[in-house]
């Protein structure tokens, strides 16, 4: 999920490679082609039959078979073997039973799967990686993963799921998990990632009543859909329920379709939710529709030798109606074992499959070789259109699925038990095809559209606009654009998992130059309309498709008001209870029951996540009282100790353990006073210092000393307030000193403060102007990298950036938003007589996140370019992140980077990950969730910012620490060598060595955060391109507080990746 923007550019740059397809000559191919669609043979063998298919975002198609086929034509590489004393068929193999087809190569590579992947089921993530589940024998509870990547191989999960998941049927939900339902005599439920280790399954007596028996069944790989309202439309057998998954309800039971006959498995029908069409953002109707099935007893007559006609109608239901019912349609032919394929453009396209028997082994008989499109906007009766024929039957075990290109990547069958290629009515099939519909013939050429911004693999939020621009060679039709999203699916046995179209809500088509045109959308609102993941955006003029684009839609399911990086490099995030119902569920049916809550009793949802930075995954945290407009810090063992935030939440101590199952632990009345918009700091004694707050003219301490409950009054905080309506001395800028007394900044003015005796010791002046940085007038501050030389620091600057003129609040409420602050004001702490140095930043920023980087440099980002933090007080959005130069001359020091197309408003936050990159989370400007007809909808994507210093032409000069490992321990003052290498030429004198402290982030400001410089000895070669420095840590907890640093060396100000060390 990274945007990867590249220093002094307004382009931005991909994070992933942008693959552009190449269309092999024609003369490679055979071809088969007329009015209605054309079809390609791609490969005449691909080693194995594709049962199974998923195309990824890197334009890969993974597909698999089973490993008890016996062998395949597919050698794996290097002489490897399967060696499985389980398998069935082979107990050494050594040949491949999954590949990887490169549609712009045409070409396969092998990959290596272990146990058996026979009748199993899957959906990629929202990192887009595919996550496949179950399967025969030894697989029967595996989980296997797939990133998508050029040398990537499958990695298997043992025991990972609770049942035996075969003939099972996954979708992928709002929170980011799948959940995965039913399979061979498993008449349940369950969900994977796995929450807080528990292994649950939960029953689903709708499976049981759909069931004909374990001899017929007729109800296996359900046919499941997300409904626009969250809950599952689960369709088996020839009736369907709407059900909610996290209460375990049935929410509607709908009609039997007319006929009785059967539509699932061994009976084979298939079913596609209709394309979504959206009105800014927000969907009001679903549709869904099943073609195809076998009459009631075919599998028991084909299992007999006598093979029935298949069904030759479709039935079609909008399941969002409060009464449905099905409406029967007449196809041109019948089919069993069909796949059905949402098109780029919306239509549908009915493919494979027989006209007669059912599915199984030898159960088919008739080839159905003509695909047929619907039109699902058509009039009943002039819905159907048939196409050219291929000349291969695809029988059982056959796949289809959208190609980024539009075309149909079809391919499989095998109604054997082993590959059987001789004497057999329908051999073995390896051949891979291509069916390209008739928009892609060359008579169409000059009203495709082309799509050339945004550029491929680009991330939106939920319910943003997105201008789309494409450019036409002939004449546009105007009012014959319209752009849909499709999500890739995970095909086998006639149903694609997870596939859903959406037609995205859309504004007037502009010309923007020559045959060039721009169309401004809304993306989906919510994760129940578009679950986050990858998706393909297609620009659609009259019917005719663009080639699509890879786009990410990424969801946290909770906006990231609050973050703090741990050290076991997960990310705890949180907004606030009473927002409202979040897009995260809790797990295991769990809920959150509290009479106190002004928003809901009763919720289950989460409004607390932690972050997996490695494994780009989300793990719903349970939160009790609420958390909104707290403060934190991470103390000395690692533990995040967060206090106070609003209504039952005011005076709460919450912990929270950096492990893979913990969970928040929350203290009643653990502090003396209501801390609702305070800050914190971590002391050299390892205790926090808590200060102010909403009215709270006062500090105190936590843990507390042997029982006192004790506050202390802050008169300083009396004197900055503007008034308990305005205030602008919330969430105070604190920072620790080099001489152990605290610099706390609040309005216009600081002071520095001796916590332990209770007296100013000295007060600085009022920032020029006089204009008002603090909440609400949000500005920004940091304490400037700290420079030692033997362990010790002389000298220390703070930096406050941004903020609101005098009186914006008031203006912002009464509908007048004034322009923010364009001012930083530098101030040198340790001076004897110190005076703020005015600089100007190239943008207007307020509610702007401060983040020191890994090399020492400072970045500013998100935030508005007028009005100000409140509900609803912010305008235009400031996209562009800056980056500031401390060591530069003054004139010299601001560098606009590339831009994000979120925007942060209120409530955003930004960290620093060891990785170097920056995380950036959050934006609600509003008093509950909101995702549509608002100005700046609620935002639950998460992005990564990458400074230039990642990119990749600095590769040979990036640093790479070796030696000492990461989670090292070291004491102060003490040496430490510190052992690295590097690929390219050494500049020995532009090395140095940087601590940084990770901050507890919320309200554009960062609690605890501080980058030392260390003192550091000359770099010497210790090898080949290996080398070391020898530095000296910090002298006193005054310099660094006791506690969990990233630890980086920066070479030519390209920093390594970081590595943990704990001073004490």
């Amino acid at each position: 999920m990274s945007l990867i923007m590249e220093k002094k550019s307004s382009t931005p740059l991909p994070h992933l490679l942008i693959l552009s397809f190449l269309f092999i000559s024609t003369s490679l191919f055979s071809l088969t082609q007329a009015a209605g669609g054309k079809w390609q043979l791609l490969l005449p063998n691909v080693g194995i039959s594709a049962m199974h298919m998923q195309l990824l975002k890197n334009d890969r198609v993974v597909m698999f078979d089973r490993t008890d086929f016996g062998k395949s034509n597919l050698p794996l590489p290097n002489g490897r073997c399967r060696n499985n004393p389980n398998d069935t068929a082979l107990k050494v193999d050594c040949t491949a039973h999954s590949a990887e087809y490169d549609v712009a190569g045409n070409k396969i590579r092998p990959l290596f799967v272990y146990s058996d992947v026979w009748c199993s089921s899957g959906s990629v993530n929202p990192g887009g990686t595919l996550v496949q589940t179950g399967g025969f024998n030894d697989g029967e509870k595996r989980v296997r993963t797939y990133d998508p990547c050029a040398t990537c191989d499958w990695k298997e999960i043992e025991n990972a799921l609770t049942n035996r998941r075969w003939y099972a049927t996954n979708h992928e939900l709002p929170d980011g998990r799948q959940i995965i339902i039913g399979g061979r005599q498993e008449f349940n439920y369950e969900f994977y990632p796995k929450s807080g280790g528990s292994m649950n399954a939960h029953s689903l007596p709708f499976l049981v009543e759909t069931s004909d028996g374990n001899a017929i069944e007729n109800n296996l790989y359900p046919f499941v859909f997300l409904n626009v309202d969250g809950n599952l439309f689960i369709f088996a057998n020839n009736r369907a329920i709407l059900f909610d998954y996290a209460a375990g309800k049935i929410v509607k039971t709908y009609p039997t379709i007319p006929g009785g006959d059967p539509r699932s498995y061994p009976s084979t029908g298939s079913a596609v939710l209709l394309p979504l069409k959206s009105s800014k953002g927000q969907v009001v109707a679903a549709e869904v529709l099943v073609c195809g099935g076998a009459p009631k007893g075919s599998y028991v007559k084909a299992a007999s030798g006598t093979f029935v006609e298949a069904l030759k109608t479709c039935a079609r239901i909008k399941i969002t109606d409060p009464s449905p019912q099905w409406g029967m349609e007449t196809m041109p032919l019948a089919r069993v074992m069909g796949d059905m394929t949402l098109l780029a453009n919306g239509d549908v396209l009915i493919i494979n499959g027989a006209g007669s028997g059912t599915a199984g082994w030898e159960l088919g008989r008739n080839p159905v070789l003509k695909p047929v499109v619907y039109k699902p906007d058509n009039a009943v009766g002039s819905r159907f259109e048939q196409q050219n024929p291929s000349t291969i039957p695809r029988m059982y075990h056959s796949a289809a699925i959208l190609l980024r290109d539009g075309r149909v990547l079809v391919g499989g069958s095998n109604p054997h038990i082993r590959y059987e290629f001789s004497n057999v009515l329908f051999p073995t099939e390896l051949a891979l095809e291509a069916f390209s519909p008739s928009y892609l013939e060359s008579q169409f050429a000059s009203i495709r559209p082309s799509i050339f911004s945004p550029l491929s693999q680009v991330t939106v939020g939920y319910g943003q606009k997105l201008a789309v621009r494409f450019s036409i060679t002939g004449k546009i039709a105007l009012n014959s654009v319209s752009v849909t999203m499709v999500s890739p699916s995970f095909t086998t046995h006639s149903f694609s998992m997870n596939q859903r179209l959406l037609v995205l809500a859309s504004e007037n088509v502009i010309a923007v130059g020559n045959l060039k045109f721009e169309v401004q959308v809304t993306t989906p609102a919510t994760g129940n309309l578009a679950p986050s993941g990858y998706y393909l955006l297609y620009v659609v003029h009259q019917q005719i498709p663009s080639e699509g684009i890879w786009l990410l839609l990424p969801n946290v399911g909770i906006s990231a008001m609050h973050m703090q990086l741990l050290k076991n490099d997960r990310v705890v995030m949180f907004d606030r209870t009473d927002f409202g119902k979040s897009n995260l569920s809790l797990p295991n049916g769990v809920c959150r029951n509290n009479p106190n809550d002004t928003a809901l009793k009763v919720d289950c949802t989460a409004h607390s996540a932690e972050y997996d930075v490695a494994g780009n995954k989300i793990r719903p945290l349970f939160v009790y009282s609420d958390v909104w407009c707290s403060s934190g810090s991470v103390n000395p063992g690692g533990t995040l100790v967060q206090t106070g935030g609003f209504n039952d939440g005011e005076k709460r101590v919450r912990t929270y353990d950096p492990c893979a199952t913990c969970d928040w632990k929350e203290i009643e009345n653990a502090l003396t006073n209501r801390r609702w918009y305070a800050t914190n700091h971590i002391l050299p004694d390892g205790r926090q210092i808590i200060i102010g707050g909403r009215r709270q003219f006062n500090y105190e301490f936590y843990p507390k000393s042997e029982g006192s409950m004790n506050a202390h009054s802050l008169p300083f905080l009396v004197e900055t307030s503007d008034g308990t309506a305005i205030e602008n001395n919330l969430y105070p800028f604190v920072f620790l000193n080099v001489d152990g007394n605290l610099f706390i900044f609040a309005n216009n003015r600081a002071i520095l403060f001796d916590y332990a005796a209770g007296q100013i010791v000295k007060t600085y002046p009022t920032i020029p102007g006089g204009d008002p940085r603090s909440y609400p007038s949000t500005g920004s501050a940091v304490l400037l990298p700290l420079k030692s030389s033997k362990g010790q620091v002389v000298a220390a600057e703070v930096l406050v950036c941004g903020g609101a003129p005098k009186g914006s609040y008031v203006n912002a409420e009464s509908g007048t938003f004034v322009e923010a602050l364009k001012t930083c004001a530098r101030i040198k702490i340790t001076d004897p007589s110190p005076q703020w140095v005015m600089e100007t930043m190239p943008l207007a920023r307020v509610m702007g996140d401060m983040t020191l980087l890994a090399n020492g440099d400072v970045l500013i980002i998100n935030g508005a370019g007028q009005g100000t933090a409140g509900w609803e007080l912010g305008r235009n959005p400031v996209l562009n992140p800056v980056v500031y130069k401390s060591d530069n001359a003054v004139g010299s020091r601001f560098e606009q980077q590339n831009p994000s197309t979120i925007p942060r408003m209120y409530h955003s936050t930004a960290i620093l990950l060891r990785d170097g990159r920056v995380l950036v989370g959050g934006s609600n400007p509003h008093i509950r969730y909101e995702f549509s007809n608002v100005m700046f909808p609620t935002e639950l994507a998460l992005e990564a910012f990458s400074p230039s210093y990642l990119d990749s032409q600095f590769a040979s000069i990036r640093p790479s620490i070796f030696s000492p490992l990461s989670q090292v321990t070291v004491g102060y003052g003490q040496k430490l060598a510190v052992r690295f290498s590097i690929t390219g030429k050494i500049a020995l004198n532009s090395v140095s060595v940087t601590m940084v402290s990770p901050s507890f982030t919320t309200h554009s400001f960062s609690m605890n955060q501080r980058l030392l410089v260390l003192a550091s000895e000359n770099v010497i070669a210790v090898g080949n391109l290996k080398f070391e420095v020898q530095v000296t840590t910090p002298a006193t907890g005054n310099l660094a507080p006791s506690g969990y640093y990233l630890l980086y060396v920066v070479h030519q100000q390209i920093p390594s990746e970081g590595i943990w060390v704990k001073i004490q």
